[in-house]
């Protein structure tokens, strides 16, 4: 009886997908972007890959640096000498590693 089953999302809004997902409402998906908010996943994969690492990220508004602490469904979080900062997937235009010690 209280058995949770998966359901199909239509009001799919970034913020509305993911209360629904840390209500525990979602357990699963065939499209990733239900899931992730955010309809890339080769590059929510590579995002997940440079965990702990030092990264330089170009967005919409800049380009910012510092290191990948974790990746949630639709922003980063960096750690940066000005404290942490949350970026949003969907205004990045690219992400790559930089070498130990180096900070913009």
């Amino acid at each position: 009886m209280g058995e949770k089953r998966a359901r199909v999302v239509t009001d799919v809004t970034p913020a509305r997908m993911l209360h629904k997902i840390v209500r525990g409402d979602i357990m699963s998906a065939e499209d990733p972007s239900l899931v992730t908010g955010f309809d890339e996943p080769q590059f929510v994969r590579h995002l997940q890959s440079l965990v702990g690492q030092q990264v330089q990220v170009a967005t919409v508004c800049g380009t910012i640096a510092g290191v990948l602490r974790q990746v949630f469904p639709d922003h980063i979080l960096l750690e940066t000498p000005q404290g942490p900062a949350h970026v949003r997937m969907r205004q990045m235009c690219w992400v790559r590693p930089m070498a130990a010690g180096m900070m913009m």
